[in-house]
């Protein structure tokens, strides 16, 4: 029944209501009561207000900082390149610096080479061929021709690494000491002996023939070039004797020569511009056809 009433009469009574308030209102006025809407307005409002400036200062500061990282990895990357670039100067610096060196010792060995000659790259080496021989980027034009000796440096001593076998105007093959074309005719360097080195194909080892069994030959003892051969000169280191043995009832003994050039690491040669003489060729010939 009242919720009727009200329903009814609900305009009546909020301007009823409303009434009142103002007539309350113009009392408190009359009362010299006066109320601070200033006041009321800071007291409501300021906590908000607080709170979204602290908000917003947070965010402000956010996007400052974040600006400050991304500055930052700018500085990282421009650092980091910078670095690199030193790096690589320095490893450029130390290539160099190794070269030199290198050219260095190369210069000084050419000084020591006292026969006219050519200097020349290695450029094809197979290993699977037990370096029995190689190519070198030297030929015709240069100078070279079939028969010239080959020599190198090892531990700062010249010895013989083989001979030219097929030149071409651009490059040559070179045929090691380890072939089996290969034979030298050798002196045993402290007894002065004579003796033969062969190649032994595969095997690291060449072998050392025709030396007198009563030679007083040492493993140890330096094997050299006799110069009896027309094609290197007297005098050249070849390696050490190694695995000697004596048969009763033999004439030669029997020995192994470990080359005193270490094939796997050579990287540059001096190919002597000796030419072999043409009667000497000639005879070598007839006898090859005996």
């Amino acid at each position: 029944m009242n919720g009727v009433f009200f329903n009814r009469n609900r305009r009546i009574l909020v301007f009823l209501l409303l009434l009142a308030v103002s007539f309350s209102m113009m009392g408190i006025a009359s009362t010299d009561f006066a109320v601070d809407f200033k006041g009321v307005f800071l007291t409501v409002v300021y906590p908000f207000e607080y709170v979204i400036n602290k908000i917003f200062t947070f965010f402000q500061s956010l996007w400052k900082g974040l600006g400050d990282i991304e500055t930052l990895q700018e500085e990282l990357i421009r650092t980091q390149m910078h670095l690199k670039r030193y790096e690589e100067l320095g490893s450029s610096i130390d290539a160099l610096e190794r070269r030199n060196e290198y050219l260095e010792h190369l210069l000084e060995e050419r000084r020591q080479v006292r026969y006219e000659h050519v200097l020349a790259g290695i450029v094809g080496k197979d290993p699977q061929n037990y370096y029995q021989s190689f190519i070198i980027d030297k030929g015709t034009k240069d100078g070279l021709a079939k028969r010239m000796p080959v020599v190198a440096y090892e531990n700062g001593k010249l010895g013989v690494v083989g001979r030219i076998s097929v030149a071409t105007p651009t490059a040559s093959l070179v045929v090691t000491i380890r072939s089996q074309q290969s034979y030298i005719g050798v002196l045993l360097d402290s007894s002065r002996y004579y003796g033969l080195v062969r190649g032994n194909g595969r095997a690291a080892n060449c072998l050392v023939e025709y030396v007198d069994i009563d030679a007083p030959a040492r493993n140890g003892d330096w094997v050299i070039t006799s110069g009896q051969s027309d094609i290197y000169p007297s005098g050249l280191s070849i390696g050490i004797l190694t695995n000697i043995s004596r048969e009763s009832g033999q004439f030669f003994l029997r020995a192994e020569l470990q080359p005193m050039i270490n094939f796997a690491r050579l990287e540059n040669v001096y190919v002597i511009k000796k030419l072999p003489s043409a009667d000497i060729e000639e005879l070598e010939r007839e006898q090859e056809k005996q």
